[in-house]
């Protein structure tokens, strides 16, 4: 958890843009093999979460090969 508001509002607007980067890549393709604007949608929030997923878990993975010595967050 960031303990400096900047560096937390830095966090938050990259998650943002990356969001958006999302949506519009998944949007054109989604649309390519499914018809009507609610099944692409579905579409869309199914794949966000797998998106979710693996980047928790490449966190996680990551976070299990650094030094447990260090307590430092920020």
């Amino acid at each position: 958890m960031p303990t400096s508001a900047t560096r937390a509002r830095a966090i938050y607007e990259l998650f943002e843009k990356d969001q958006k980067r999302f949506d519009e890549l998944a949007l054109p393709q989604a649309a390519k093999y499914i018809s009507g604007a609610d099944a692409v949608a579905e579409v869309i929030e199914v794949a966000r979460k797998h998106w979710y997923s693996a980047s928790r878990k490449s966190a996680l993975a990551k976070g299990a090969d650094q030094k447990a010595s260090s307590k430092k967050f920020n």
